[in-house]
């Protein structure tokens, strides 16, 4: 199961929906990434995520920023959060005319 569909983590029950998708069938998320942190990783972690997805729309902040309301930043810092801490992520990159120019 793919959860996904504006900012799951402020769903003040993910961790229990994520816990009973586990048990049942693989189960990733898509994030912007603004509100990944230690806590939450140990957490995702813990419960046995099998992916995590964060919105990422170019490597350029500017570009980025333009998209995601100046989350560059957060969002790259969670996915290095995930590399570091051995959570198989991926980015997610909505493509546009203008993001398709800068990658």
């Amino acid at each position: 199961m793919n959860n996904r569909g504006g900012e799951p983590f402020l769903r003040g029950d993910i961790f229990k929906i994520l816990k009973k998708s586990v048990e049942r069938m693989p189960t990733s998320i898509l994030t912007n990434g603004t509100l990944i942190n230690q806590k939450l990783v140990e957490k995702l972690k813990q419960i046995g995520i099998q992916g995590l997805g964060i919105s990422l729309d170019s490597p350029y902040p500017e570009v980025h920023n333009q998209y995601r309301d100046g989350s560059f930043d957060l969002a790259n810092e969670a996915l290095k959060l995930c590399v570091k801490e051995e959570i198989d992520v991926d980015m997610g990159v909505c493509v546009t005319k203008k993001i398709l120019k800068t990658l």
